[in-house]
C-alpha cells in the first residue's frame, strides 16, 4: 500500500505505547507523555518539538513504507510485552503491534524515531531536559517541591548525577521511597 500523501503536517499524528509509556506527538509539535510506574517523571507530560523534528519522524514512517508493513507481529509467548505503534494522516491510521521478537527493522527504526523526537528520555531516563521541564510545568512551589521529591529517587536509579544534581538545587524531600521499595 503506498504512503499517503500529507498535504498538511497538522494532519499527522504519531502514537507510541509498550505498557509504561505513552507517547503522542501532533503534526503542530505538540508531544504528551504519560509514563505508568516507570522513568524519571511518572504520570502525563507535554512539550514542544520543531517542526522539522515532525517532519523527520514522517520521513522515518515513510521511509519505513509503514503502510505496508503487517498490522500485527505478535507471537503467542505470554511473558514478553507487546508494543503497538501508530500514525493517523488526516483520516487514514495505521496501527501495528508487536512482542519485541519479530518485528522488522523498519518497524524497530520508526519506534527509535518516536523516541528520539519527542524527546522521552526527558521524562523516561533523565537528562539536561528534565529538570527545567518539570519546573516549567510546575510553577507552584509547593507543587514543584513535590514533583521533584517524586523524582529524586528514580533520577538516582535511571539518571545520571547531573540531573540528581540539578533537582538537588530546588527544596525537595529527601526521605521519598523511590521505585523499588520493597
Amino acid at each position: 500500500m503506498p504512503f499517503p500523501e500529507v498535504t498538511h503536517i497538522k494532519s499527522v499524528r504519531f502514537e507510541y505505547t509498550d505498557g509504561s509509556i505513552d507517547i503522542r506527538v501532533s503534526g503542530d509539535g505538540r508531544v504528551e507523555y504519560d509514563g505508568q510506574g516507570t522513568g524519571v517523571a511518572e504520570g502525563k507530560h507535554n512539550r514542544q518539538i520543531k517542526v522539522e523534528e515532525v517532519q523527520l519522524l514522517l520521513d522515518a514512517f515513510r521511509n519505513a513504507n509503514f503502510f505496508s508493513l503487517n498490522d500485527d507481529y505478535s507471537v503467542s509467548a505470554t511473558d514478553v510485552g507487546s508494543e503497538t505503534t501508530s500514525i493517523q494522516i488526516g483520516d487514514r491510521r495505521k496501527s501495528i503491534t508487536d512482542n519485541y521478537v519479530q518485528k522488522p527493522a523498519a518497524l524497530d527504526e520508526v519506534q527509535k524515531a518516536i523516541l528520539k523526537y519527542s524527546h522521552s528520555d526527558q521524562w523516561a531516563k533523565g537528562n539536561s531536559d528534565t529538570v527545567p521541564g518539570l519546573v516549567a510545568e510546575t510553577p507552584n512551589p509547593t507543587a514543584r517541591k513535590e514533583v521533584l521529591s517524586n523524582a529524586l529517587p528514580a533520577a538516582a536509579l535511571y539518571s545520571d548525577t547531573a540531573v540528581v544534581r540539578e533537582i538537588l538545587a530546588y527544596p525537595v524531600d529527601l526521605n521519598r521511597e523511590g521505585p523499588f521499595k520493597d
